[in-house]
């Protein structure tokens, strides 16, 4: 009895421990696109563009509607020092920096820049 009450006591104090909340942040949306042989192109597209936050991977929606999760970033540093964290799934690369988020391919990237926290505004 003894054993099943402690064990009873240790669950139910491990799910009264604070979970690690998501960030809401509003940003500007930037498009860049790079056509070979052409400028890149560059489109401001939203001053109020939504990420979410969740410490290790974030989420975000270019288009409004459908909602992308980033995979599982790792920190590192670049060859300036700079820390970020990154990440790769399949031909998309996922950059998280201080104030900004950016979602790149080969061709076409997405940066979330000047990141505010969403509550503040």
């Amino acid at each position: 009895m003894r054993v099943i009450s402690s064990v009873l006591v240790i669950s139910i104090g491990m799910l009264s421990l604070p979970a690690s909340a998501a960030q809401m942040y509003k940003c500007s949306l930037t498009q860049n696109r790079d056509m070979p042989g052409q400028k890149p192109k560059v489109d401001v597209l939203n001053h109020n563009s939504m990420v979410t936050d969740n410490g290790n991977t974030f989420t975000f929606s270019t288009d409004g509607v459908k909602k992308i999760t980033s995979p599982e970033l790792i920190a590192m540093k670049t060859d300036d020092g700079t820390e970020v964290m990154a990440g790769k799934q399949k031909d998309l690369t996922f950059v998280k920096l201080k104030n900004s988020y950016v979602i790149r391919n080969a061709h076409e990237g997405y940066v979330y820049a000047g990141c505010k926290p969403a509550a503040n505004e």
